[in-house]
This record gives structure tokens, C-alpha cells and sequence, in this order.
């Protein structure tokens, strides 16, 4: 595996996320009219992610970080949807583990942005140096010993970067957060890069995003030059509420443009889908954009991969062309 690497980077850019979000919840709080009057603060800090100033920043650190490591940056990619925390007074903690657990590649570097202030018992806990090898191989044999936090307290330190500094870890560094003993809501935020050729990733690649040298950021396709029609079908294991949700929250965070909506008959089959599949139905659209395969019966989903549309599925992150 990658060698360990925990160390505190210092940018400008993370001081200017920091100032930028506690300018965002003010103007939130200020405004009586505000749609964020109402909004769950998890809500916000998504909404805060999502501006095109701030993914333009993450861009910014995200290539200082890979410069910073000696990395060639067009053969880097970066997660589009930072991991929003909000954790708050009396709240619990997550168990030991390592992303590398949870399928992001062993070269991969989390990059974990605090956004309020940090003291040791409202910030988490990563594994030193000297123990995190030996534990890696412990847990493999009897992993319900992440559960015990307590046991292994001396071999974990808190995370506390200075201001304007972001943590940076390798993806097969153990960490985990204990209860928040303090009276201080933690707010942050983290997201990965790592090479393009790291193979042992199992991530879809389609939910990152490429640095280029002259730090512009590309998506692996071009998904988001494409008109598509949001499809829904009842009466099938996903409630149509469920397909809206998931279509627009897809949407939102691809960017990806929905210029209609058309709903199935679905007493008669698939008769709405034929017509877009065969060509009959005369809209203005590339294609549609369909919550998950699993809405179709086995013949319509076979006609999506025999038509000339643009068919994509959102839970699948699957596509009938390719790039």
C-alpha cells in the first residue's frame, strides 16, 4: 500500500473558503426572505459546496495539493461532491476505518476542509504513524474492533490545523470521531483526488471530475451539453417521488440540463418510452434521463441500448453512448 501521509496544508485558498462560508450563512441568517431561513444547516453547507465560486476553489486547492505532492495534474482526478459534516454538541461519532476501505483508491489523498472552529473534542481522531500499518492488519482479522474506540485512544491524535490549513491524508490512514464533548458545532467538509491511473479504485469515474495544467477543470464526458427529458413511470419498485427526487438531485449536482418532463402510461406498458426511443415523439432534446434501470421491464430496457437517444440512468450512472 501508499506510503502514510497526514500533514497540515496551508493555502490561501483554504482561508478564503473559510471566510466565504461564514459570509454565506450570514447573509443567509440576515435575510428574512431568505429561502435559508428555513433550511436545515446540512442544507446550507450543501448549497454553500455547490456555488460555482467555491467548486472553482476546490479546483484551485485541489491542484495545489497535487502540485504539492509531485503529481502530473492531467492525470488527476477530483471527487465533484465534497462530503458535507455538520456535527454538532453530544453527537456520535463514526467508527475506525480508512477510505480505502470504502472503495477509493490506495494513492488517493482525502483533503478535509474545516469550516468553524476545532477543538480536540469536537474534531476527529487519526491513527499515528507508528501504529496505523499494524492496526491496518489487525482489523483485517477481527473488524468489530473498530468499534472499540476507547481501547485504542493512545494511538490516535486529534486533528487540529491551523487556521487557513487544511488536513491531507492518504487513503489508508485509520481515523474515526468520538462523541462531540464539546459545546462547538463543527462544520466541514472533505473530498479526495488521486491519479487517474490508480487501478485500485473502484469509484465510478463519472463522479469525478479531471485537472487539467492549465488548471481548467474537464468532466469526463461531455453529459453536460445534453437536453434531456426527465422520464418518470409508476407502479413499479421506485415511487414516483422517489424518481423525482433522485432525477433532480443527479441533475443538479452533473449540472446537467432537463428542458421537460414526461410521465409513462403505465396501464399500457411503455408506450411514452417507445415513441421517445423510436423517434416518434418530435421534442426539442438529446435524450432522457431516467432514475435507475430497475423502473423498466427487460424489453424497454434492451430498446434504450437499440436507439439512437441519449439515455441515462441516474442511480447507475450509466449511459447508452459512450464518450
Amino acid at each position: 500500500m501508499t506510503r502514510y501521509v497526514f500533514e497540515y496544508f496551508k493555502s490561501q485558498t483554504v482561508e478564503t473558503l473559510r471566510s466565504e462560508y461564514t459570509r454565506y450563512t450570514a447573509l443567509s441568517a440576515a435575510d428574512d426572505q431568505s429561502r435559508h431561513r428555513h433550511l436545515q444547516p446540512r442544507q446550507i453547507l450543501l448549497d454553500f459546496l455547490s456555488t460555482r465560486m467555491i467548486k472553482k476553489l476546490l479546483k484551485d486547492l485541489s491542484r495545489e495539493v497535487a502540485i504539492w505532492r509531485g503529481w502530473d495534474v492531467n492525470d488527476v482526478l477530483m471527487q465533484m461532491l465534497p462530503t458535507p459534516r455538520i456535527y454538532t454538541p453530544r453527537s456520535h461519532g463514526t467508527s475506525i476505518h480508512c477510505d480505502f476501505w470504502y472503495g477509493h483508491g490506495e494513492n488517493y489523498l482525502t483533503i478535509w476542509v474545516p469550516l468553524t472552529d476545532l477543538v480536540a473534542e469536537n474534531s476527529f481522531q487519526i491513527c499515528k504513524k507508528e501504529h496505523n500499518r499494524n492496526l491496518l492488519r489487525q482489523f483485517i482479522t477481527d473488524f468489530d474492533q473498530t468499534l472499540n474506540q476507547t481501547r485504542y485512544s493512545g494511538k490516535f491524535q486529534p486533528v487540529l490545523p491551523p487556521v487557513g490549513s487544511a488536513a491531507v491524508f492518504s487513503s489508508t490512514v485509520l481515523h474515526h470521531s468520538l462523541r462531540n464533548k464539546s459545546d462547538l458545532t463543527r462544520v466541514s467538509f472533505d473530498f479526495r483526488i488521486g491519479p487517474i491511473s490508480d487501478k485500485t479504485s473502484t469509484k465510478r469515474k463519472e463522479n469525478f471530475l479531471r485537472l487539467s495544467s492549465d488548471n481548467v477543470l474537464h468532466e469526463s464526458d461531455q453529459i453536460k451539453e445534453f437536453r434531456f427529458i426527465k422520464y418518470i413511470r409508476g407502479g413499479g419498485i421506485i415511487d414516483t417521488l422517489t424518481q423525482h427526487v433522485l432525477i433532480e438531485g443527479v441533475a443538479r449536482a452533473r449540472e446537467l440540463q432537463i428542458v421537460g418532463q414526461e410521465a409513462e402510461v403505465e396501464r399500457f406498458g411503455f408506450p411514452v418510452l417507445q415513441q421517445y426511443l423510436t423517434g416518434k415523439c418530435h421534442v426539442d432534446c438529446d435524450g432522457l434521463i431516467i432514475s435507475s434501470t430497475s423502473i423498466l421491464s427487460a424489453d424497454a430496457l434492451k430498446a434504450c441500448f437499440t436507439t439512437n437517444i441519449k439515455v441515462y440512468f441516474c442511480l447507475e450512472s450509466l449511459t447508452n453512448w459512450s464518450d
